[in-house]
């Protein structure tokens, strides 16, 4: 067996070592990075340095003169054998195992990943083999790691390009890079970011990048087109950042020696992004001008948990309907020109609507306009949007018309149910009293007793004083009750007494007569509501004219109808002389008289 001093009198062509102390060669050995070791023909080793040692575990001892198999895994023994034997047929310098991925083993067992370079040393015992041996543990892991991150990227649905800020070439592209551009990787590297920027060209680029170059800002973010291979355009976000080389600064690069500084574009694909964010535009388009030009009052308005609701946004609908400019009601609180008897109700449905307790609310509620008057309005408000409190999307209809109309039939059908009233206690218990009145005194001349005389003279005092009591109930049923004019009681009085009649009385008014006052306009009423009952009751018209006329020192009430007139057989009732007793309360006058034509005419006349 030969040792390291028979190697230094070796010739050999591949490494000629005989000029060389076996000192200074050991010294070569032990101060070379990788592990070294050198074996015999037969794969005997003949010397290891120390970096040997430190890879392997062994001690020096235990290796000398062993076969080199002991350094490998079993499973690997036999193919080893195979590889040494073609390996002294057709000796030279190359590394082992090439295109294979060599394993050793350690002292322990453990394997890991080794590159092994050979050569061959030849004297006159044969040949010798120098192996230099390499841990590649590292290089493996950062390899794999390198090709994880690498299909990582490849994997990535957004584009990846890396591009050099001198050339703008591209030196690398992803997968998804590929996808979205249709160009396959091959394609891409021999491009540039201009060849598929449509709305750039080159000196635009390079502007727009210009501040990323001189580290002005960390990253761009932009949006543009990609026009893919088949031409067509696809909207796409970029993200722009610099990666400079170890040891670069940004002068280094823009001096022209930035070989390992690159740009890294991630681009994504926005394309279903920019069609949500165009039907989005053109729903809000389609509501604003729908808000816009509602017939109806629209508004949206923030509340809180307290009950505020305040307007963002008004329609000119609403506006008007207040009589106020949209911009005077921005910021207005809706409860401030909500009706006093509707506030308080309202800001509790608000305050309900903002902590979720109700979505919706409908409600008839009143506003104050600009000139102080109140609408009532049909309210349908929703909730549109939750965050701190809620966001409400508010129709509103102005009722104002109907609400009129419904309180006027409230209020006749009440007025005619006061009517009848008035007219079964004026026919029917009034009549009989005053029967009963006239009866007993009939019958007081033939008592004989002065008590029985004195007693039904209290009966009849009490029968007249119920009458009279009566009489004031009546008034009371038929006086105006109501935030109406003059006008539109004796308008309501005669359709009070359309069904009666048959027909529809005429009206006519002349002078200041709504200016009268409440007294005088109570008589009025009653006065006219007692002719037109009389007329049913009696006349058999078919035609009546009602003619009120206010100067200013009287007023008028004149009824004519063209029925069968006074008839003096019946007996005298109390209608005539109630209009007659209101016409003097008041310093007034009387009368009524048959017409020539037909008919009756009654005149009332007070002063004012």
């Amino acid at each position: 067996m030969r040792h390291l001093d028979d190697v230094a009198d070796a010739d050999s062509e591949a490494a000629p070592l005989s000029e060389l102390s076996t000192g200074r060669i050991w010294g070569m050995l032990e101060s070379a990075p990788d592990g070294m070791l050198m074996t015999d023909g037969d794969g005997v080793i003949l010397a290891v340095n120390q970096q040997v040692e430190r890879l392997f575990g062994y001690d020096r001892a235990d290796l000398l003169g062993r076969r080199i198999e002991v350094l490998l895994p079993e499973r690997l023994h036999a193919v080893h054998r195979a590889h040494r034997t073609r390996y002294r047929a057709e000796p030279n310098v190359r590394a082992m195992g090439e295109g294979l991925q060599l394993r050793a083993r350690r002292r322990d067992g453990s394997e890991f990943p080794v590159e092994v370079s050979l050569s061959p040393l030849t004297d006159a015992e044969g040949l010798a083999v120098v192996a230099s041996i390499r841990d590649v543990s590292e290089a493996k892991r950062a390899s794999a790691g390198a090709r994880r991150i690498q299909a990582a990227i490849d994997a990535v649905h957004d584009g990846v390009f890396m591009f050099e800020p001198d050339t703008l070439r591209f030196v690398y592209a992803n997968e998804g890079a590929s996808v979205q551009t249709g160009y396959s990787n091959e394609e891409l590297l021999s491009m540039t970011p201009i060849h598929i920027k449509p709305e750039f060209t080159r000196t635009q680029f390079e502007s727009l990048m210009a501040p990323l170059l001189a580290d002005e800002v960390e990253r761009l973010s932009f949006r543009t087109i990609h026009r893919r291979k088949s031409g067509e355009d696809v909207p796409v976000d970029i993200v722009l950042e610099y990666l400079r080389g170890a040891g670069r600064d940004a002068s280094e690069v823009t001096d022209g020696d930035g070989a390992d500084a690159l740009l890294v574009a991630m681009v994504r694909d926005v394309t279903e992004q920019v069609a949500v964010e165009r039907r989005l535009a053109l729903s809000e388009e389609t509501f604003r001008t729908s808000f816009e030009n509602a017939p109806v009052g629209m508004t949206v308005a923030s509340v809180g948990h307290d009950g505020h609701q305040v307007f963002e946004q008004v329609n000119a609908a609403f506006a008007s309907m207040l009589g106020r400019s949209i911009d005077a009601l921005i910021g207005v609180d809706f409860v401030d020109i909500s009706h006093p008897d509707d506030q308080q109700q309202n800001a509790n449905a608000a305050a309900e609507m903002a902590t979720g307790e109700r979505e919706a609310l409908v409600a008839e509620t009143r506003y104050l306009r600009a000139d102080g008057t109140f609408i009532w309005t049909l309210v349908h408000s929703r909730v549109i949007e939750r965050s701190d409190g809620a966001r409400t999307l508010t129709h509103v209809v102005d009722i104002t018309d109907r609400r009129e109309r419904q309180t006027a039939h409230e209020r006749m059908t009440t007025m005619e149910d006061r009517e009848r009233i008035a007219r079964d206690i004026h026919d029917l218990v009034i009549q009989r009293l005053f029967g009963a009145g006239m009866k007993l005194q009939a019958v007081i001349p033939e008592m004989g007793s002065a008590t029985a005389v004195a007693r039904t003279h209290e009966t009849i005092d009490e029968l007249d004083l119920t009458i009279r009591e009566l009489r004031s109930a009546i008034f009371s049923l038929n006086r105006r009750d109501h935030d109406g004019t003059v006008t539109e009681d004796l308008a309501l009085a005669i359709e009070q007494h359309v069904d009666r009649l048959g027909f529809r009385p005429a009206l006519v008014v002349d002078g200041p007569v709504d200016s009268i006052t409440e007294m005088q306009s109570n008589e009025l009423g009653a006065t006219l509501r007692e002719a037109l009952s009389n007329v049913a009751r009696h006349a058999d018209a078919s035609a009546v004219e009602v003619r009120v006329e206010a100067t200013s020192s009287t007023v008028t009430l004149m009824v004519s109808d063209d029925g069968r007139g006074i008839d003096s057989n019946l007996p005298p009732g109390n209608g005539l002389p109630n209009m007659a007793n209101r016409a003097e309360n008041l310093g007034g006058e009387f009368s009524v008289h048959q017409r020539e034509t037909g008919g009756c005419e009654l005149s009332w006349l007070i002063p004012r």
